[in-house]
């Protein structure tokens, strides 16, 4: 026995690249899969070029790091050693055989983020089973990747073609055309700069306000975890989560649970969500009526017009925004974290017909 396994081995060891991977694509899916399988599969098959046992290892880990504490490199693991369950391969192939843990990538770089969505909508196709694909696909981060990854591309063409043009244009008038498109991209930028600091300063309250439940649930925090996520690669993650901690398909919140009227009156302010429900709109009247008739509020709005000029533009937007925080700031208290995350499934859900309108005139 001890011979015919040495034997067996040095077969193994004295396989050609292309021989390993052939070996682990009949596993993929079936058997479970060592760290060094991966590799060997990835080496040949891959779109990353040469990994290590070694940097898979290190992916993983990534992977856990980002999953909001749900993974850990324990449940890829069996008795210690790295063997990795048939149904995380095609998540967890999805993931790895892409270039966003490559430390030398600056993934906020436009470019970076076109290529690495392009790469996880090909691995979508190429690695995942029916049911994590029909998942996938329905989620609002999927919507995102497409649109954005387009976006980028046609950001980055224009960008491209403005400079080619303007060293193209008349040595003479040349500089005060490249003076107005400074000007533009400049106000773009800023418009741009101000819009995610208003943002920013509206979920950092937010944040703070809206009352923490179930901290203790896992159940609830994978829903949490999977609603908050706000990029494809992050879904993804949270997929995998779900799959490692219940072993079926998806987990979702109850679908006849109807949201509140405070909680769309909440959205309207964190994202100027509308309704043509006259019955709703009379709800939200009666909400706006009571939160601007509360006395903290007034106090607010009076002491802001001792200091705004509202007749200045500048400074009636500043007024603005901050009374539009003060009244979030009233409001969220009354919304759990599981409705503000429904809110924000919500808003995402409705606007995924704009994104897909507009990847259907690009493709036109």
């Amino acid at each position: 026995m001890g011979r015919r396994s040495n034997y067996s081995k040095v077969n193994s060891d004295d396989m050609n690249p292309q021989e390993k991977a052939d070996k682990v694509k009949e596993k993929i899916n079936n058997e479970l899969l060592t760290t060094t399988d991966i590799a060997d599969y990835l080496n040949v098959h891959g779109n990353i070029g040469a990994v290590t046992k070694r940097t898979i290892e290190n992916y993983l880990k990534n992977i856990c790091d980002s999953s909001s504490g749900l993974l850990s490199l324990d449940n890829f693991k069996i008795n210690g050693k790295y063997k990795i369950q048939p149904e995380y391969h095609g998540l967890l192939f999805t993931l790895l055989d892409t270039e966003y843990f490559d430390g030398r990538k600056n993934k906020r770089q436009l470019l970076n983020r076109e290529e690495l969505y392009s790469l996880l909508i090909k691995n979508i196709d190429t690695y995942l089973s029916n049911d994590d694909k029909a998942e996938v696909l329905q989620s609002p981060a999927y919507i995102n990747a497409l649109l954005e990854g387009e976006l980028t591309k046609r950001i980055s063409n224009e960008i491209n073609n403005l400079i080619r043009f303007l060293y193209h244009t008349d040595p003479i008038i040349r500089y005060k055309l490249m003076v107005h498109t400074l000007g533009k991209v400049s106000n773009i930028r800023k418009e741009v700069s101000d819009s995610e600091a208003i943002a920013y300063v509206e979920r950092h309250v937010s944040s703070f306000l809206v009352s923490q439940e179930y901290e203790q649930d896992k159940e609830a925090q994978l829903i949490k975890a999977k609603l908050r996520a706000d990029s494809l690669e992050e879904y993804i993650i949270q997929r995998l989560a779900e799959k490692v901690h219940y072993k079926k398909n998806s987990l979702y919140l109850d679908d006849e649970e109807i949201l509140g009227y405070g909680v769309i009156y909440a959205a309207g302010l964190f994202y100027q969500a509308e309704t043509r429900d006259e019955k709703i709109q009379e709800y939200l009247s009666n909400i706006d009526e009571e939160i601007y008739s509360s006395e903290h509020l007034q106090n607010i709005q009076n002491k802001a017009k001792e200091v705004f000029d509202l007749e200045n533009p500048l400074e009636k937007i500043i007024y603005n925004h901050l009374i539009r925080i003060a009244q979030i700031y009233l409001v969220a208290p009354n919304i759990s974290e599981i409705d503000y995350l429904r809110m924000r499934e919500m808003i995402n859900k409705i606007i995924q017909y704009d994104k897909w309108d507009i990847l259907q005139k690009f493709n036109e």
